[in-house]
């Protein structure tokens, strides 16, 4: 069994930035855990996560804080400034400015998890079986064998966190969903897309072009008929232009929607922490949880540094929950107001009368 001061479950963006920030911190031993083969290029095959892929601003200022620069092939064409809006129901169509970045999601993880410094302990292709407390810390066992202990233990492992399931049992957050599926591109030209059809879900849809592909999703109540349910939004999505074809491929996955502000993601006991959307943080209006699950990172870091310098004492960890727990308060602010434009954006009267107010609407010249 391996001795750490810290494991990270979940090598997404919350969990490399993190390992990445603290691996130059003295005096800690941390490592990184993740199930997917991150230390490999992804060669079309396995399972990829449910994610159009899309940067907002909020994650491109964060990442700027954290002095990181993308390289260009982490982006992929086409790099599109509006989105079109389609009330389904009502049949009412707008276009919106916005400034996203379009990623290779899968690359862009790989490339996160390879910038994480030699001095953390980095897993690859390692599931977490079980966490269980054993003398001031936990024991982790993987389905592989691997068995792991460590004095204070960090679920940045998204929705379906394993840390989250066994740590924080009375965190119940709202599930979804996500299906999405991969279609060649059809001649038409490419665009951004976002639906709204309470008859198919409550919450978020969309379609983006990758490359050669075009990308089609909803995040679905987690109900039983989902896969149905998707199935209707693509009928009923035909009359608009999207005569898709046989899909290539489909993932799915679940996704949370907050209805308030993320309850606490710490241990009283200053042995575990949630970071991004593990803990409840993703915009319940849009879904982006780029920006959440960066800033969740800088703020456990933050508190890694604000703790005290004798990080081998019993009080160190506490001391990090009781700082992290307070510089979160300003994010679980935010996303009270997030939940707010919720109300207004997935009401069918009120996003009408916005849409049909013509607000910030984008008039495109015809051609």
């Amino acid at each position: 069994m391996e001795d750490f001061d810290i494991i990270i479950v979940g090598a997404g963006p919350a969990g490399s930035c993190l390992a990445r920030l603290a691996a130059g911190l003295p005096g800690l031993r941390i490592a990184l855990l993740d199930a997917r083969a991150l230390d490999s290029a992804y060669t079309g095959t396995g399972r990829i996560k449910s994610c159009g892929g899309l940067m907002a601003p909020d994650a491109q200022k964060a990442l700027a804080r954290m002095d990181m620069a993308l390289p260009s092939r982490l982006l992929v064409t086409p790099q599109l400034f509006a989105v079109r809006t389609l009330d389904l129901p009502s049949g009412l169509e707008r276009n919106y400015q916005r400034f996203y970045l379009n990623l290779d999601r899968e690359a862009f993880d790989r490339w996160l998890f390879a910038s994480v410094g030699d001095s953390v302990r980095k897993f690859s292709s390692v599931m977490v079986k079980k966490l269980h407390r054993e003398r001031d810390g936990y024991g982790v066992l993987c389905e592989d064998g691997t068995h792991l202990y460590c004095r204070f233990i960090v679920g940045a492992d998204g929705a379906n966190s394993v840390v989250r399931r066994k740590l924080f049992s009375q965190l119940r957050p709202t599930c979804y969903i996500s299906i999405q599926e991969r279609f060649a591109l059809e001649s038409r030209k490419p665009h951004f897309a976002t639906f709204f059809d309470p008859e198919i879900t409550d919450y978020y849809a969309w379609g983006l072009p990758k490359g050669q592909e075009y990308l089609l999703g909803a995040a679905i109540p987690a109900t039983a008929g989902a896969g149905k349910t998707f199935l209707r939004f693509k009928e009923k999505i035909r009359p608009f232009g999207y005569n898709l074809r046989e899909p290539l491929s489909r993932e799915s996955t679940l996704i949370l929607r907050p209805d308030g502000p993320p309850a606490s993601g710490v241990l009283p006991d200053g042995r575990a922490c949630l970071l991004g959307e593990a803990g409840g943080y993703i915009s319940p209006s849009s879904a982006e949880g780029f920006s959440y699950a960066f800033r969740t990172a800088m703020l456990l870091y933050r508190s890694l540094r604000l703790a005290g310098e004798d990080r081998s004492s019993d009080a160190y960890f506490r001391n990090v929950c009781r700082w992290q727990d307070h510089l979160l308060r300003p994010l679980r602010l935010e996303l009270w107001g997030k939940c707010l434009k919720r109300q207004i954006l997935y009401r069918p009267f009120l996003r009408r009368l916005v849409m049909r107010s013509g607000l910030r609407h984008l008039r495109c010249l015809e051609s």
